[in-house]
């Protein structure tokens, strides 16, 4: 009961000051909601990564942390180029990437070409045990053919051999199988591959719609990468060039690479001038990540805004009246104001959940605060008749 006691006492004091001195009492809010504004502009940090919400002591984490701290995440900013004439794309990917290897600030890893000299006289040695035995046994079946086509190169002389090649595989099968025969003394089928890459070589070069490629490669080992013989990255149809990029970022900004990220599309667009041909665009995890944020915090603040003034004007449309309400949502705002302070004071940031709090109490607020203007039509006389 002394407990209770002291805690009437104590809110009858604190409302008689209220009741007693409005004005100072409204000059002192608004002046700690103007401060507690101010310190949490300067003050409050966002933790906007998805790692934040979840506990910093879990194993799983700390090991991706000193994942991290070894290896870069070189996959977090990915540039995309497309161009009808890949050399074009090489030139404008070779620009771009140069742009962006001297901005130190905002970049700090760039990847998109690798040194193929190094690996000329060694690829050999980067061919599995299947490939190796596939090249010897493509190139002893096909000595005498390319022993011929060194002694006298040219289109022509190539496609008098494939000929002949053919005429005598489709000869041989022929007579294999009216007369019969040992299979092991036929011919292995004959392989198209080379006829058909040149083929399509030259088909794309007449329409413009291919980059060059060697028709050798696929004929001796016919394998797929992901890196074009110059050593840039390319996709798999090799329409695509790809640029890989560790931006810097910004633990304190509520999208983190943003800036780098703008600053990557104003090279971008800059080099696009004098390449109005190619397209190019930004993806990846780190591109993602900050347009969420940055529209996470557009879309806070313009509901934020909306729903104070919805909550302004239902106010005023319900209690017919303009002074009253106003100083209800006045009320509000310097509620917020004291809350955000205080957050930045005890806890000192907020992550991408607990952002939309304040939308959540605006829309809450006409709840409690009409039910208290809508039973309180006469001011109390005194402290005790506020507890009351």
């Amino acid at each position: 009961m002394k407990s209770k006691d002291h805690k009437e006492r104590l809110l009858v004091f604190l409302s008689d000051i209220y009741y007693r001195h409005p004005f100072i009492i409204v000059i002192i809010a608004t002046a700690l909601s103007i401060l507690s504004i101010l310190y949490t502009i300067n003050n409050l940090e966002f933790q906007t990564g998805r790692n934040d919400l979840i506990s910093q002591e879990n194993r799983y984490h700390q090991l991706f942390l000193r994942f991290r701290e070894e290896f870069a995440d070189l996959d977090g900013l990915v540039i995309v180029i497309e161009g009808r004439d890949m050399e074009r794309a090489k030139e404008f990917t070779t620009l771009l990437a140069r742009r962006l290897e001297g901005d130190k600030d905002h970049f700090k890893d760039v990847f998109y070409k690798i040194d193929t000299d190094y690996f000329k006289d060694k690829a050999l040695l980067y061919l599995s045990y299947d490939d190796l035995v596939d090249l010897g046994r493509k190139i002893k079946n096909h000595k005498e053919f390319i022993e011929r086509l060194s002694r006298s190169p040219g289109l022509n002389e190539l496609f008098d051999y494939i000929n002949e090649e053919i005429s005598s595989a489709m000869v041989s099968s022929i007579i294999s199988g009216f007369l019969g025969g040992d299979d092991k003394e036929k011919k292995d089928p004959v392989d198209l591959t080379l006829i058909i890459s040149i083929l399509e070589q030259m088909t794309g070069r007449l329409e413009e719609t291919a980059p060059y490629s060697s028709p050798w490669d696929k004929f001796f080992v016919d394998k797929e990468d992901k890196i074009s013989g110059s050593g840039f990255i390319v996709s798999d149809n090799e329409k695509l060039l790809f640029i890989v990029v560790n931006p810097v970022e910004e633990k304190e900004s509520f999208a983190m690479a943003r800036d780098s990220i703008d600053r990557a599309r104003g090279y971008i667009a800059d080099i696009r001038k004098d390449f109005p041909e190619i397209d190019a665009g930004i993806s990846g995890s780190s591109a993602l990540s900050s347009d969420e944020m940055v529209t996470t915090q557009r879309d806070v603040l313009l509901a934020s805004i909306i729903s104070l003034i919805g909550v302004t004007l239902l106010f005023i449309i319900s209690f017919r009246g303009f002074v009253n309400p106003v100083l209800a949502v006045m009320t509000l705002i310097i509620a917020i104001s004291w809350s955000l302070g205080l957050t930045t004071l005890t806890v000192g940031h907020l992550n991408v959940i607990s952002v939309v709090f304040a939308t959540i109490l605006i829309g809450l607020y006409p709840d409690r605060a009409g039910h208290r203007l809508w039973h309180t039509p006469d001011l109390p006389l005194s402290g005790r008749d506020c507890i009351r």
